[in-house]
């Protein structure tokens, strides 16, 4: 067990250390700009096309140049993301690769070149950007960060900035000024050209971080108001991926309220009063199954009990170990489900199980075969699951998270990186609940001479506090569930950095709804309603702390032989310390009585 513990942590480590290595991997920005060289041409449509040339030192691999949108939309007030198509990319005078990534929802990056050796060069790049000016009542607004792109030193800066078709100079002075972290540090003014256009020149060199921006501003008439249908189209192209999610939300609600009210909802509830009896011709663990609407291990103990309380089984102590022996008692005078688990467990005949570790694969046969009873004889009957429709639902949940995401996506790579985190967190927090309901299930059953402690709970960290066995099982199944549910956290994160927040949000939504009517479409049918009413009225009789008004009712009389008749429905009900607490007294009398 402790080389099993030892092995879950080391692999919890590796996954660490490999995602480490993973979220290390990125492409290399310049160490130093020395000369940038910047051309910005503007369209009556808004866009632009920028063309830079750059000498500068890389560390090798791949350049990367950040696509920025901050200044334009702190001037603008806009929230719209234009479109970017490179239109060449050199490097020394070769046209070398380049790919768009998304690092964050507001970012893109640009990744330029691969196996770039170490040292000086030569980088060329042309791409457009649309929207990048919208037309006004008063004219249209430039606002272009020149170098913040960059993230590096530059040592030397020029930008030349073409007015749109027929505008001549900017309506406001052309000029330019510096950023960094503290805010506004310098201000450069525009040298006008003989055809509209202007050029701003750094006066000193820039430190990585600064940013000069350019600004500029021409009258209404020069760049065309966007009409209805561009504004459509815009708005598609932002928000197409949050209003795809929205629909998506409000089909899967009303599906869901939908199949919930046709086949999801129980029958009324009946006034519970307290019974003396279990609903008729039922064993304990058909009672609990129907109750519950599942099978565990506490319906098996309690017909195991129950065969006892029958004489059917008895139970003695032989050489030490406990031994589980069939009485001559006929099959047909038990529940058919306790006919079959006891066939199963004893054989068609007499027959004796010792109760070792050597008996495991006999009991697990026999459970299984009350399960399986349970499952065919009293599932439809009694109540329905309802699968298909939570299925269906969770179907309609991925396909509306699919298509969000490829809306809002912006480039191939983040459409693709969406989708992979999309589908990992999807099998990943299957596996995670999973683990966890296991392990829950466990310490619910553990022995009562065994508690969970805290350190059953802490996991990888107290693996060497355990002392026993069970408890080491019980830290290395914990570690085992923190390191999923740390590795689906790791995901959560990422897919909520690739996805835009309302998306995010949206499939968070729908994941919730999900959960929530997967709980709900589980329901009674009307013959199931009422054996659940019946054994919650026997649960009141079981349970009750009012004597005075018990009696009243005329109860059976209390007997160790009443005690043991109803033990196993009180275990099945979940109610057998209260049932035994209420002939603790008679239990005394019996016993200082055998003792005269």
């Amino acid at each position: 067990m402790v080389a099993r513990s030892a092995r879950t942590r080391v692999a919890c480590l590796s996954l660490v250390a490999v995602l480490s290595v993973i979220g290390s991997v990125r492409a290399a920005v310049p160490t130093e700009v020395r000369s940038l060289v910047s051309t910005v041409t503007t369209f009556a449509s808004g866009s632009i096309e920028v063309r830079e040339q750059l000498t500068l030192v890389t560390a090798g691999n791949t350049i990367s140049r950040n696509l920025s949108q901050d200044v334009r939309d702190v001037l603008a007030g806009s929230r719209a993301t234009p479109s970017w198509r490179v239109q060449r990319a050199s490097i020394d005078g070769k046209p070398v690769s380049w790919r768009m990534r998304s690092p964050s929802p507001s970012r893109l990056t640009l990744d330029i070149g691969t196996d770039v050796a170490p040292g000086l060069h030569t980088l060329d790049l042309t791409f457009i950007t649309d929207r990048f000016m919208v037309a006004g009542t008063s004219g249209a607004d430039l606002a272009w960060d020149a170098t913040g792109a960059w993230n590096a030193p530059v040592a030397q800066a020029a930008v030349v900035v073409m007015p749109p078709p027929g505008a001549g100079r900017p309506l406001k002075g052309a000029g330019a000024y510096v950023l960094n972290t503290v805010g506004r540090i310098a201000s450069l003014q525009g040298i006008a050209g003989m055809d509209g256009d202007f050029t701003i020149r750094s006066e000193r060199p820039l430190a990585a971080g600064d940013r000069l921006v350019v600004h500029a501003a021409w009258p209404g008439g020069f760049i065309h108001v966007p009409t209805a249908g561009m504004r459509a189209d815009w708005f598609v192209r932002d928000w197409g991926g949050v209003v795809m999610g929205l629909l998506g939300l409000l089909v899967l609600a009303g599906y869901f309220r939908s199949a919930w009210s046709a086949v999801g909802r129980d029958p009324p509830r009946t006034a519970i009063i307290p019974r003396f009896d279990p609903p008729e011709g039922m064993s304990p663990a058909t009672m609990r199954y129907i109750h519950l609407m599942s099978f565990d291990g506490t319906a098996f103990a309690a017909n195991l009990l129950d065969l006892g309380s029958r004489g059917a089984v008895t139970v003695t102590q032989e050489h030490g170990t406990t031994v589980l022996r069939r009485t001559g008692i006929p099959s047909t005078t038990l529940p058919p489900d306790e006919q079959v688990m006891a066939d199963r467990l004893f054989g068609n005949g007499q027959g004796a199980l010792t109760v070792t570790h050597y008996a495991q694969p006999v009991l697990q046969a026999g459970q299984a075969a009350l399960r399986t009873y349970l499952d065919t004889h009293c599932r439809t009957e009694y109540f329905g699951l309802h699968r298909y429709e939570t299925l269906v639902g969770i179907g309609i949940s991925f396909v509306t998270a699919v298509l969000a995401g490829m809306a809002q996506a912006t480039t191939r790579a983040s459409a693709l990186a969406y989708l992979s985190l999309l589908a990992w967190l999807s099998i990943w927090s299957a596996a995670v609940a999973f683990v966890w309901s296991s392990l829950v299930r466990t310490w619910k059953t553990r022995p009562a001479t065994h508690p969970v402690r805290p350190t059953s709970f802490l996991g990888a960290l107290t693996i060497g506090m355990a002392t026993t066995e069970e408890q080491k099982a019980q830290s290395a199944s914990a570690s085992m569930a923190m390191c999923f549910s740390g590795f689906w956290f790791v995901g959560a994160g990422m897919f909520f950095r690739v996805a835009t927040a309302p998306v995010a949000a949206l499939v968070v939504a729908m994941a919730v709804l999900d959960i929530v009517y997967g709980r709900l479409m589980p329901s009674w049918t009307l013959r199931g309603r009422q054996v659940v009413d019946e054994a919650d009225g026997f649960a009141l009789y079981l349970k009750v702390a009012e004597k005075q008004h018990m009696d009243w009712l005329h109860p059976p009389e209390k007997t160790p032989e009443l005690l043991e008749r109803y033990l196993p429905y009180a275990l099945a009900l979940g109610v057998q310390q209260e049932w035994s607490e209420q002939f603790r007294d008679t239990v005394e009398q019996n016993t200082a009585s055998s003792s005269m």
